[in-house]
């Protein structure tokens, strides 16, 4: 089940692969994100792949209750469109490496191998849902400023891991919207479980 905290924003916890490059202040104003990555064509394409997934999802509701043979057609198109994604995520170099973070519309928190003094800038990659069979995955790119890093002392992991709390800055409006959208799907996931649980108990 996926865990929700209420602090400045909602945050849950979920699979996420992270990557990241330091960069340097000026890069914040002089460059995008993605300048950071070598990315892939077809990746730029998960942020709209994502964003039709989800109002595809919201028509089909409104559709099956008044139509079924025609919401029955529209989920098959709205099945291939999540496929597609999961085709292009798969392509990814690391995918297989999604680890447990914390994640809001402000920010992200996650392991890494090396302790990051704060006010670091940060260039993130993202790949969030890329082993879910709900909806398609989202990939994006963004800025982040480190506010915490710490060295991890649960006994999990590597002894030189690091907790590193990490501010979203420069966030795109599209790009904070497709985040808050998955973690609103997530949170009604977490619920269907909690039901599902409760039915079987």
């Amino acid at each position: 089940m996926h865990v929700i905290e209420k602090r400045d924003y909602y945050r849950i916890s979920d699979d996420i692969y992270v990557s990241y490059q330091v960069v340097r202040r000026s890069d914040l104003k002089n460059s995008g994100p993605d300048h950071h990555f070598n990315l892939a064509p077809s990746f730029m394409m998960l942020p709209e792949l994502f964003r039709l997934d989800i109002e595809a999802q919201s028509i089909l509701r409104t559709i099956n209750e008044q139509n079924k043979e025609l919401g029955s057609f529209l989920h098959n198109l709205n099945q291939r469109i999540s496929a597609l994604s999961r085709a292009i995520v798969a392509t990814e170099d690391d995918v297989a490496d999604a680890s447990r973070v914390k994640i809001s519309e402000g920010g992200i928190s996650f392991i890494t191998s090396e302790l990051l003094s704060v006010s670091t800038p940060l260039a993130l990659k993202l790949l969030i849902n890329c082993h879910s069979n709900e909806g398609g995955p989202l990939g994006l790119t963004c800025f982040g400023e480190v506010r915490h890093c710490r060295l991890r002392e649960d006994g999990k992991g590597d002894h030189n891991d690091c907790i590193t709390g990490v501010r979203f800055i420069n966030l795109d409006p599209v790009s904070q919207n497709l985040i808050s959208r998955h973690i609103i799907r997530r949170q009604a996931q977490a619920r269907r479980e909690r039901l599902r649980h409760d039915r079987h108990s």
